[in-house]
């Protein structure tokens, strides 16, 4: 399955923030958004997901125009992670995850026995088990962030787009939460993030899209995009790729401020 940005411009009634995208998601791959805060990726996820109209173009998801779709249809296809967050109401973890099922509960129905046996083949899945009668409000940030991944999974879309989903999070939690988008591909599902942090792309060796400080687009592979221009032209300051090989040959990268 794929997702389609033909000649798109989007932003907020006459106000364009992004134009001329022209790009290809396809399931099976993570594809990482880079870019400086307010360049407009968050945007670009809203109009991906229709919540905002665009200002010109197409989007499509398996070839039908987002458009003709409604809401229900569009979550169908695409499932939405936001950053982790407490709730003010104390969610058990299953709960939480149950949430997920919204789209296939009808108003004033309870969730079925298909809806709890989607969830617990869910948590399975994630091997997160022994969270699942726990408080969300009391796990990790990255604990937390998997939770979210675990929602939108039950959720049954081809695609999860996902917004910095390890952002705020040590590296042992950054890890967790990269990992389980590693293993979703695996499964051929799409994996669409944003981050701050080109380190995030080059660990998971993801599809790369750059959006630069003039709102032009960068795309391709990260040997092809991660470097000391392309990086100057995202974030404004001099970073260079630093790379080492380890004993067993395996290869690290990783930025720095130079």
């Amino acid at each position: 399955m794929e997702i389609k940005l033909n000649n798109v411009s989007c932003g907020y009634k006459n106000k364009t923030v992004l134009s001329g995208i022209n790009l290809t998601f396809n399931t099976g791959n993570i594809y990482c958004i880079l870019g400086a805060n307010g360049i407009g990726k968050t945007t670009l996820f809203k109009s991906m997901l229709g919540f905002i109209d665009l200002v010109q173009g197409d989007i499509t998801i398996a070839d039908l125009n987002i458009q003709n779709m409604t809401n229900r249809e569009i979550a169908m296809h695409i499932s939405y992670v936001p950053q982790a967050k407490i709730y003010s109401m104390q969610y058990s973890v299953f709960d939480i995850i149950l949430m997920g099922r919204a789209l296939y509960v009808k108003k004033l129905d309870t969730p079925s026995q298909k809806d709890i046996d989607k969830v617990n083949e869910v948590i399975k899945q994630l091997k997160i088990e022994h969270l699942k009668d726990m408080l969300y409000s009391e796990l990790s940030g990255g604990e937390q962030q998997v939770v979210l991944v675990a929602r939108a999974l039950v959720q049954g879309s081809k695609f999860i787009i996902m917004d910095e989903p390890a952002s705020n999070l040590d590296f042992e939690n950054q890890k967790k939460v990269l990992d389980v988008l590693k293993e979703l591909t695996m499964t051929d599902m799409g994996v669409i993030m944003s981050s701050h942090s080109p380190d995030h792309a080059l660990y998971c060796d993801s599809r790369v899209v750059m959006i630069r400080k003039d709102k032009t687009f960068v795309e391709g592979s990260v040997e092809e995009t991660i470097n000391q221009n392309n990086l100057l032209g995202v974030y404004g300051v001099k970073l260079g790729v630093l790379k080492e090989t380890s004993s067993d040959g395996k290869l690290y990268r990783s930025c720095c401020l130079i």
